[in-house]
């Protein structure tokens, strides 16, 4: 099996996996998916959350916050 084929098909299954054992507040949005620094923050802050016996939502999730960009400024 070609490499990308592999990984394509390991990733997918992971996503789905998400989908299967954590509500729908706690899987992470589509922009952290191919990120693992952010996946590793987001799961964190889920685990957290359980430990602390509250429900976990995006809001307590720090990486959906829109960032700055001063190039985007022009667009305001």
């Amino acid at each position: 099996m070609p490499w990308p084929l592999h990984e394509a098909i390991t990733q997918g299954l992971s996503i789905l996996s998400w989908f299967e054992h954590y509500s729908e507040e706690e899987v992470p949005h589509e922009n952290l998916w191919d990120d693992a620094e952010g996946l590793e923050q987001h799961f964190a802050a889920v685990k957290a959350s359980r430990d602390d016996g509250r429900s976990f939502s995006k809001a307590d999730d720090e990486e959906d916050e829109m960032l700055g960009n001063d190039l985007a400024g022009v667009f305001k």
